[in-house]
């Protein structure tokens, strides 16, 4: 059974972490672990909330900026990123779209939709697991992953 806590901290928590970090609230989510409906409500995006698990609370407050700064130098296999961005396109969004949501230069990006590069930043595969998320691409995750045990990412069977 779960238990749970008051919100309110751990709203203002991911207000900082996206005041201080300048990501968006759903990468904080792919990157914490906790589901994109609860960092919403949490945000102020739809139903406010006031109460969350417990566990999602400590997923939290283990992020800290200089965890997501991290990620942005952390470099991963891009096979998984790829496949994203092919997904990303097939359901109408353009490669400058794209680029733009990653954060990534749209050369960069156009290195990984055609292979040339093989690896990203962690970073870039976040936001990319993020841009399908909310375009409820489906993708099968593995938790924990590399990194910080918090961190939710994509394997690259998928």
């Amino acid at each position: 059974m779960n238990s749970w806590v008051p919100a309110q901290v751990f709203a203002a928590h991911v207000r900082w972490l996206v005041a201080q970090t300048a990501v968006p609230w759903r990468v904080i989510a792919v990157l914490s672990g906790v589901s994109s409906r609860t960092i919403a409500r949490l945000v102020g995006v739809g139903a406010p909330i006031r109460r969350i698990r417990s566990i999602d609370a400590t997923r939290l407050i283990g992020i800290r900026p200089e965890h997501i700064f991290a990620t942005t130098t952390t470099l991963v296999d891009a096979t998984s990123t790829r496949r994203r961005i092919h997904m990303l396109c097939t359901n109408g969004w353009s490669m400058d779209h794209i680029a733009g949501f990653l954060g990534a230069h749209h050369r960069t990006v156009q290195g990984l939709a055609n292979g040339d590069s093989t690896t990203c930043t962690l970073m870039v595969r976040l936001r990319a697991m993020a841009a399908c998320e909310r375009l409820q691409i489906p993708a099968r995750i593995n938790a924990p992953a590399t990194g910080s045990p918090h961190v939710a990412v994509l394997t690259d069977a998928a």
